[in-house]
């Protein structure tokens, strides 16, 4: 059993993201690893994300990025940019990476956790926590004390006790007996809350904390990589503002 497990979502394609994270993991004595979907999208290393995906994570759900790579008319509800980036990464990966991504679940659990990559609640429908309200939906829907979940590529923690539901800030949670958690690691390949820094999240299990960790990475060279590539600009100056 793992004692300390990390979480990744929202990879997309990050390829200097992603190895950055990995290299933090070194020194974070974590016996394990998870990936929340959207491994690919946006970013300029969709293949190289999904080798990567396989080789450490030992459960994997689907995000609408990867499902609309393989479902054209996911990518119909896309802005113009994340519809572009969706088409050009089609192109780019083989049928047997399409295929792994066409067979990922959209829930998952692990170490007594749910895994989903938007909400427990209908995680086909892509739906955002961002609130207390939208938190309150998806607390019904699973009766484990602790959920995982990305999407919305900002990190924070939800907590209910009893019938009350509080969103709470990222950094370190400590999950109380008898209480209930939402925990968003955030993204590592775009994160938008106003910090370029990749995130994910360490959850341990002896102490019951799930740790928000920032890391720095190379924003410059994944920007030129995406440009070079011909995906949208805004897709890299997105990544200098974090947002």
């Amino acid at each position: 059993m793992s004692v300390r497990y990390a979480v990744l979502s929202d990879i997309h394609g990050n390829a200097e993201a992603l190895e950055s994270v990995l290299a933090s993991l070194a020194g974070m004595d974590v016996q394990g690893a998870v990936c929340l979907g959207d491994i690919v999208g946006y970013g300029a290393d969709p293949s190289g994300s999904i080798a990567s995906v396989r080789r450490w994570s030992e459960a994997t759900v689907m995000g609408n990025h990867d499902r609309a790579v393989v479902n054209r008319r996911e990518a119909d509800s896309f802005n113009e940019w994340a519809h572009d980036a969706v088409v050009w990464t089609r192109e780019q990966l083989t049928e047997e990476e399409l295929a792994f991504l066409r067979g990922l679940p959209l829930t998952a659990t692990y170490q007594g956790a749910v895994l989903a990559h938007a909400s427990p609640r209908r995680p086909g429908a892509w739906n955002y926590i961002l609130d207390e309200g939208l938190a309150r939906g998806a607390f019904d829907s699973f009766d484990q004390q602790l959920c995982l979940i990305g999407h919305s590529h900002e990190p924070c923690f939800f907590e209910m006790d009893g019938e009350e539901v509080r969103m709470l800030p990222p950094g370190t949670l400590t999950m109380a007996s008898g209480r209930r958690y939402l925990a968003n690691a955030g993204s590592v390949g775009q994160p938008r809350d106003g910090d370029p820094r990749a995130s994910y999240a360490v959850v341990d299990l002896e102490r019951s904390t799930v740790e928000i960790v920032r890391v720095e990475y190379d924003v410059e060279t994944a920007g030129r990589k995406i440009e070079r590539a011909g995906l949208p600009v805004v897709l890299a100056e997105r990544l200098v503002r974090g947002a």
